[in-house]
């Protein structure tokens, strides 16, 4: 695992993390904690996430988010939010690589898209390239 951020930098965001896979939402909140992200809600369920991004749309900063679950897919979480929230970063997470998913999730405003299985410091990587994209302020050390 890459180093350990400040555990400041990025303290103030809220991440929320959708995968039906429980052990994928561990390692998910493993590499948010790693980079000093405490604030996290996951769900294993996608429409219990769907009722919370429609109860309080503008509550998180970062969504990572598995493409492929039952009931409610990623593609369909991604429309919800970028119909309230056109700010909040988005990560897709997905075993899916083809190409016209790929263009799909960019055609519906994803910020970036990691294919599983991935590296735990790529994952870091397109944390932090998609919060600088996004305009997300950091906060220094004090």
């Amino acid at each position: 695992m890459a180093e350990t951020e400040k555990p400041d930098v990025y303290g103030h965001i809220n991440a929320l993390i959708i995968d039906d896979d429980r052990s994928m939402l561990t390692l998910v909140a493993s590499v948010l904690h790693s980079l000093g992200i405490n604030r996290i809600t996951s769900f294993s369920n996608p429409r219990s996430a769907v009722d919370v991004i429609e109860t309080a749309p503008n509550t998180f900063d970062l969504i990572v988010c598995d493409w492929s679950m039952p009931d409610v897919t990623g593609d369909e979480i991604l429309k919800r939010v970028r119909q309230d929230n056109s700010t909040v970063a988005f990560i897709m997470l997905t075993a899916n690589v083809m190409s016209d998913a790929v263009k799909e999730a960019r055609d519906l405003g994803v910020d970036a898209y990691v294919a599983k299985p991935f590296r735990t410091d790529d994952l870091q990587a397109k944390i932090r390239t998609v919060l600088a994209k996004r305009g997300t302020k950091l906060k220094s050390a004090k």
